[in-house]
């Protein structure tokens, strides 16, 4: 415990961070370390791609009305710190279960339960991080948790490298996935500890709810490879979404059904892309974490240059520099294990892939806040947050299916090159419209 408190104190000095924020970092080590070791267990029990994707797809179709639905008892109960307790406890059980699943369907309900109990603390940080903080301070706050959590994140992908290294070494595969979900059950464990010690006293918003204090400020706390859809309602009432294009015009309109393009060609690529590294590649379940390590480690570590540089070159070109390179990449991440003959270079060049993918999302999600933003009128901004929350809440659930039966019916290759032109579509919508001209009028 004495180190773990050094490690705390070290992040708060280094990163202007609260103390509070390490509940949701080693909740992320739970949470990062299970991203991949999930569809890897799923294989393991005999499932395949297609059972992946709706793994995820179920998942996230349980956080829509979960996230929703805790966001407004939190409002009723007048609490946000014990939804966070709750929620990591929650994913502690979930993990520590898991561990023991034999079969792919009690894990399909027990990853469902996992997502509804992590929507209880992950709708509720938003408010959290704002409710005591004057809004100049909200940015450099927000700013602060995602490299947090991000590292969090990454911690926890290196905890499953060294452990899948190390432990497949001495025990078979059962037991090192089962030990695995264990040790991971405790680090969510130890976070809703701190989470109950440290997240400072509830007070009751005065002038806003959770929903409206959230829609104000948007969702700017990001998560990796899991999109939060708090407020896909906005797309389930006609009339509503309506009114809301209305409202915020034609070109932000087209810029968020953009979004929903790119967004399910990033999910269409990688939820089979585990499968795909493991079946095809075959390559050890070390070697498929020490990958994401890379994309997550970048990701997190980029985000403050990436806002330094959006607000430097315009988030317009910084965005279609960074689709334009995921175009790219997406069916390149293939080109080393065809064209390379040396293993070591397979990893070298793969990593640097994954690396660029990592950056590009640290991009990609900071630009898509900032043209929201900006292309938003102040009193509508609710709303258009709104939209654009719930378009990619419904490419997550989309994605998720049609990337796990594309690559089971059609192939892998073909899946990554669909997965491009989905967002090469996007581009495309992007480029068509007056987004740059609002922009720079802005």
């Amino acid at each position: 415990m004495e180190f773990l408190r050094q490690l705390f104190n070290t992040f708060e000095t280094k990163l202007g961070m609260d103390r509070w924020y390490n509940s949701y970092a080693l909740a992320n080590l739970s949470a990062g370390g299970v991203s991949v070791l999930i569809p890897l267990y799923v294989l393991h029990l005999g499932g395949g791609v297609g059972d992946i994707g709706l793994l995820t797809a179920i998942g996230n179709l349980v956080g829509v009305p979960a996230s929703i639905t805790w966001g407004i008892l939190s409002d009723k109960w007048g609490s946000r710190k014990h939804f966070a307790v709750i929620g990591f406890f929650g994913v502690a059980i979930s993990f520590l279960l898991m561990g023991f699943a034999e079969s792919f369907s009690l894990l399909l309900l027990l990853n469902a339960t996992y997502i509804l109990f992590w929507m209880s603390s992950a709708s509720v940080v938003t408010v959290l991080l704002i409710e005591k903080e004057q809004r100049g301070l909200w940015e450099s706050k927000i700013g602060a948790f995602n490299v947090s959590a991000g590292l969090g994140w990454s911690l926890g992908l290196v905890l499953g490298f060294i452990w899948v290294t190390l432990a497949s070494l001495v025990l078979p595969d059962i037991s090192v996935f089962r030990y695995l979900f264990i040790t991971l059950s405790f680090s969510a464990f130890i976070g809703a500890i701190v989470a109950l010690k440290w997240i400072p006293g509830d007070s009751k918003f005065r002038d806003r709810s959770f929903r409206g204090r959230l829609l104000e400020v948007g969702d700017m706390v990001t998560e990796r490879f899991r999109y939060l859809p708090i407020h896909l309602y906005y797309l389930l009432k006609p009339s509503r979404l309506r009114e809301a294009i209305h409202k915020v015009g034609h070109s932000l309109s087209f810029f968020i059904l953009a979004v929903g393009l790119i967004f399910t060609g990033f999910s269409i690529f990688f939820i089979p892309l585990p499968a795909y590294l493991k079946k095809v590649i075959e390559l050890t379940d070390g070697q498929i974490y020490l990958l994401f390590i890379a994309s997550a480690l970048a990701s997190a570590l980029f985000y403050r240059n990436a806002a330094n540089l959006t607000r430097k070159v315009g988030p317009l070109k910084i965005l279609k520099m960074s689709l334009v390179t995921r175009i790219i990449t997406f069916p390149l991440v293939i080109a080393p294990f065809v064209f390379l003959d040396a293993a070591h270079l397979k990893i070298l060049v793969s990593l640097a892939i994954f690396i660029i993918l990592g950056v590009s999302w640290a991009l990609i999600n900071v630009t898509n806040l900032v043209i929201v933003s900006r292309l938003t009128p102040q009193n509508i901004k609710g709303q258009a947050f709104g939209m654009y929350n719930g378009i990619i809440g419904m490419s997550a659930v989309l994605g998720s299916l049609g990337g796990g039966y594309l690559a089971k019916f059609g192939g892998y290759f073909l899946t990554f090159l669909i997965s491009s032109l989905f967002i090469a579509v996007g581009l495309s919508l992007i480029n068509v419209t007056a987004i740059k001209k609002e922009l720079n009028e802005s």
